[in-house]
Parts: C-alpha cells; structure tokens; sequence
C-alpha cells in the first residue's frame, strides 16, 4: 500500500477518483488473532490479491500522469525507498511462491503415501 502512494506521489489524495479499484479498508489490514488456519490463509491470499490489482491500477494511472504532468519524477531519496519496497514484495512474493510449491510437492507425496498403506 505504501508503494502505490510513493509513486503516486501528491496524486494518493484523489484515487477515488483515478482508479476504479479502491485499496481495502484500514481493518483489512489490521493485526488480528488466528482462530482458523484455512479460513486466515484464504482471508491473506483475497487480501494480497486485492493489494496486487489495486498496486496494478495505480501504476498504469502513474503510467498517464507521467505523460500529462511534468512534475512526477521521484526525488532519488524516494526512489531508493520505492526500491527498496518493490525488492522486498518481490522477495516475499517468491518466498511465498517457493513454500507453496513444497506444501503441494508435500501434500501430494505424503497422499501418495498414504494410498499406497491403503493398497
């Protein structure tokens, strides 16, 4: 969330009315206890999801202002920070991307397993 604010730079204030695509709500984001593993991780992965499409609006209304606005060059002070949070969700995103690919790789085997014990 923070990356879209950074690129849109004074333009945040008037999203509403650039992208159709409104950022979830504040509560969404807020810390919250963990009663149920599937029902959380399927709440995180509708979550990250809506953050990725919102994050993909606001590039492309960043895209048009460029064009239109001459004044929407990042400072290098801000294009550092920008940087350093794209690096960050990219590693995230792969660390997320490789664990998955295991607990399936896991999943399948140990029901390969468990057929075979049946069998």
């Amino acid at each position: 969330m923070t990356i879209s604010q950074m690129i849109l730079l004074d333009f945040t204030q008037y999203m509403d009315k650039f992208v159709a695509i409104q950022p979830p709500r504040p509560n969404d984001l807020a810390d919250k206890k963990v009663k149920d593993e599937d029902e959380n991780y399927n709440i995180n992965i509708k979550l990250f999801n809506d953050i990725s499409i919102f994050l993909k609006g606001c590039h492309e209304v960043y895209c048009i202002l460029t064009k239109q606005v001459e004044d929407m060059i990042l400072k290098p002070k801000e294009f550092y920070h920008l940087y350093q949070y794209i690096t960050r969700a990219r590693m995230n995103v792969s660390s997320l991307i490789a664990t998955s690919k295991l607990n399936e790789n896991n999943y399948n085997f140990d029901n390969n397993v468990i057929d075979c014990n049946i069998c």
